[in-house]
C-alpha cells in the first residue's frame, strides 16, 4: 500500500480506539486476531459496515479466559472508544460525543503509531460471510448486555422440590429443601406419627438431581435468535400432511421468514449465528446455524417458490465451509454425519426434479456439488430411502 492510500484510508475508515488494553491480550477483529504488545491502542482504517470484535485476557502463564465478544456496524470515520477494566476483564465503551470524536480524529497523526491497521486483504472474505447482516438484525438478535459470552451465564431458579406438595399440609409439613417435615409442623402436629411416616417416605424420593440447585441462563445475555415452530406441520394437518411436512420443512421455513422484519434477512440470521459460534466459540450459535442448514436443505416445495433464496443460500454456505477449521469436521460434522446427510438429501431432491426447478438455481446446485466433491473429498451417493433431518 503507497502512502498516498495509506493516509485517504486513515482519513475516512473508522477508528476503534481500546485504552488501558494489557499487554498479552488476545484481541481480533473480524477473520483476525493477535497477542498486544504494550504500545497497542486500537485498530485505524476499519471500512463501514458490520463487523464482529473479540477478546480473552490472558493470565501470567499464558491461558487465555473464555472469549468475550460484541458487534458493531461502522459509520464512515466514526471513532469508538472502549476502556479496559481490570476487575472485570472487560472491555467498556466510552462515551463519544461530537466533540470528543473529533479530537481525536484530529490527533491521529500522533495516535497512528499505536493503532494497528485493519487487514483490508482479508476484507473481500469478510464481505462474503456476512453481506446479509443488517443493523436490525444485529439489534434484534445480540444480546441484551451486548456482550456475546463463549460461556453461558447462569442464575438460580426458585427451588421446587418433589415431596413438597406428595404430603398432607404441603408447604406446611415439607421442608423445601430437605423434603422433611419442619420443627414447628411437628410441633404443632403432635409429632403426629403417619405425618413423619409420609414425610420420611418422601424424602427418600428425591434423588441427587432434586437436591442441585435449578439454573437458567441469564436471560439477557444469550443471542435472541428465531424460535423454531413447535411442530414441522401447520395446526390442524391431517396424517398425510403431517407425514409429507416432515420430508419437506418448507412450512418452517415461511414460518421462519415470515417473523422477520422487512430489514431482516434468514440468510442474515444464518451468517450471524456462524458468526457467534466460530468468532465467539459459542456452542449454542453452532447449534442455532445447524438446524437452519437442515431446515435450507430440506424444502421442496420452497425451492419452486423462491429459486434466488436457495442460490444465495448455497454462496452463504460455501463461504462458511471455506472458513470452517479443518478438525472441524472430524470432531462435529463429519463424526455425526450432518453434511453427509442434508447436503446428500438436499441435492437429490434437485436432481430428481430438475424440471420443474429455476435452471439458475439448478446450475449452482450441480456446480456446489462438484466444488465440494473436490474440495472435501465428499461423495454423495443416490439413496432410494428417504432420509429424514433431525431439528
Amino acid at each position: 500500500m503507497d502512502q498516498d492510500t495509506a493516509k485517504r484510508l486513515l482519513a475516512e475508515g473508522a477508528v476503534l480506539l481500546i485504552e488501558g488494553a494489557p499487554q498479552g491480550l488476545e484481541f481480533g477483529i473480524d477473520c483476525h486476531a493477535w497477542r498486544v504488545g504494550p504500545r497497542f491502542r486500537g485498530v485505524k482504517m476499519i471500512p463501514p459496515g458490520f463487523h464482529y470484535i473479540f477478546f480473552s485476557a490472558v493470565n501470567p502463564e499464558g491461558q487465555a479466559a473464555p472469549r468475550i465478544s460484541c458487534c458493531h456496524v461502522f459509520e464512515r470515520r466514526e471513532v469508538v472508544v472502549k476502556r479496559w477494566n481490570p476487575m472485570e476483564e472487560d472491555l467498556i465503551d466510552e462515551v463519544v460525543d461530537a466533540d470528543k470524536a473529533q479530537r481525536i480524529r484530529n490527533d491521529l497523526q500522533n495516535l497512528d503509531r499505536f493503532l494497528g491497521a485493519y487487514p483490508l486483504e482479508s476484507l473481500r472474505k469478510w464481505t462474503s460471510l456476512t453481506n446479509h447482516i443488517t443493523r436490525k438484525l444485529v439489534e434484534r438478535i445480540e444480546p441484551v448486555t451486548k456482550r456475546v459470552c463463549s460461556v453461558m451465564q447462569f442464575e438460580t431458579a426458585d427451588f421446587v422440590s418433589k415431596g413438597r406438595s406428595s404430603s398432607a399440609g404441603g408447604d406446611k409439613t415439607t421442608d423445601a429443601v430437605t423434603g422433611c417435615a419442619s420443627a414447628d409442623a411437628v410441633s404443632e402436629a403432635g409429632e403426629d406419627a403417619p405425618k413423619a411416616e409420609t414425610a420420611e417416605k418422601d424424602r427418600k424420593k428425591l434423588t441427587e438431581e432434586d437436591m442441585l440447585p435449578k439454573l437458567k441462563p441469564l436471560p439477557d445475555t444469550v443471542p435472541r435468535f428465531s424460535s423454531f415452530p413447535e411442530h414441522n406441520y401447520p395446526p390442524g394437518s391431517t396424517a398425510a400432511e403431517i407425514s409429507r411436512h416432515s420430508m419437506d420443512r418448507s412450512y418452517v421455513l415461511e414460518t421462519l421468514m415470515g417473523a422477520l422484519h422487512a430489514e431482516e434477512k434468514l440468510l442474515g440470521e444464518l451468517q450471524l449465528a456462524f458468526v457467534f459460534a466460530i468468532l465467539g466459540h459459542v456452542y449454542e450459535s453452532f447449534e442455532h446455524w445447524r438446524r437452519l442448514v437442515a431446515v435450507f436443505t430440506t424444502c421442496d416445495a420452497a425451492m419452486k417458490k423462491q429459486p434466488k433464496l436457495f442460490q444465495d443460500f448455497m454462496a452463504a454456505l460455501h463461504f462458511q465451509l471455506l472458513d470452517l477449521p479443518e478438525d472441524f469436521f472430524m470432531d462435529i460434522t463429519v463424526r455425526n454425519n450432518f453434511f453427509a446427510v442434508t447436503l446428500q438429501r438436499f441435492f437429490a431432491a434437485i436432481e430428481e426434479d430438475t424440471a420443474a426447478l429455476d435452471k439458475a438455481l439448478v446450475s449452482r446446485a450441480v456446480a456446489f456439488k462438484q466444488y465440494l466433491g473436490e474440495k472435501f473429498e465428499w461423495e454423495f451417493e443416490d439413496d432410494d430411502a428417504p432420509v429424514v433431518v433431525e431439528l
